[in-house]
């Protein structure tokens, strides 16, 4: 099983914190691949940490401009602008 399989099978086993942590391991020891950042930002988008999600899908998107990370990081500004105006003036 190669490094992206192992990650995978930790995140469809819901052990986020083993994944996050073999990812930042990886990423800081050695150049990070897209994909790996992109891992990372979708746990850290789950754990509410936003601005880090965001940060990882940017690198993401610089070293693969055509990737999946551009998509995401639309996504995630779409989630972000979004604003239920009832909840305000109910």
């Amino acid at each position: 099983m190669n490094f992206r399989e192992h990650i995978d099978t930790l995140i469809s086993n819901n052990a986020d914190k083993e994944a996050f942590v073999e990812l930042t391991d990886k990423i800081l020891s050695s150049k990070p691949e897209a994909w790996m950042l992109i891992a990372r930002g979708k746990i850290y988008w789950r754990q509410g940490k936003v601005s880090d999600a965001m940060n990882d899908y940017y690198a993401a998107n610089e070293l693969e401009p055509d990737g999946i990370a551009k998509q995401l990081i639309e996504n995630a500004n779409d989630i972000m602008k979004f604003r239920c105006t009832d909840l305000i003036n109910p």
